[in-house]
């Protein structure tokens, strides 16, 4: 049986209890807590026919998002709205913290695609994760510059 994003989050987040200080692992676990609610808010509108089908049939017995899929599912696109809408938008916080639950995600990200459990593609060509991860800040910094 494959893992769920649900199940790969808490995977990761017993990965980096167990090595960062107990200040730091808060944001890591406040990141993982708003982006699942995030994904389990806004994922829907990135699947496919299929997808959708599974994911409706899903929600009407309960299950969200994140205990419906694998973590193969997501995109960079996930990781974008996340830090360039979803957090600046809906999450009341300092900037101070918003750039900290960046690093978080970023983190996340690169932890996610070091261990295959995201892709790095976008239109069939391999993208540099760097790149990505560049960009991810560049979305963060605009969406607390237009929301935050």
């Amino acid at each position: 049986m494959r893992k769920t994003i649900k199940q790969v989050f808490g995977e990761y987040l017993d990965e980096q209890k167990k090595k960062l200080a107990p200040r730091t692992y808060e944001y890591y676990d406040e990141t993982v807590y708003y982006l699942e609610q995030c994904l389990n808010g806004y994922g829907y509108n990135t699947l496919g026919k299929e997808d959708a089908k599974k994911f409706d049939e899903n929600f009407k017995k309960g299950i969200e998002f994140c205990d419906t899929f694998e973590p193969q599912i997501l995109s960079s696109s996930n990781f974008f709205e996340f830090l360039g809408y979803y957090y600046p938008k809906k999450i009341a916080c300092g900037h101070d913290r918003a750039k900290k639950i960046c690093g978080a995600t970023t983190a996340l990200y690169k932890w996610m695609v070091k261990n295959k459990y995201i892709l790095q593609e976008e239109d069939g060509d391999e993208i540099e994760l760097k790149e990505s991860v560049d960009y991810l800040r560049e979305s963060f910094d605009e969406g607390m510059e237009k929301y935050g």
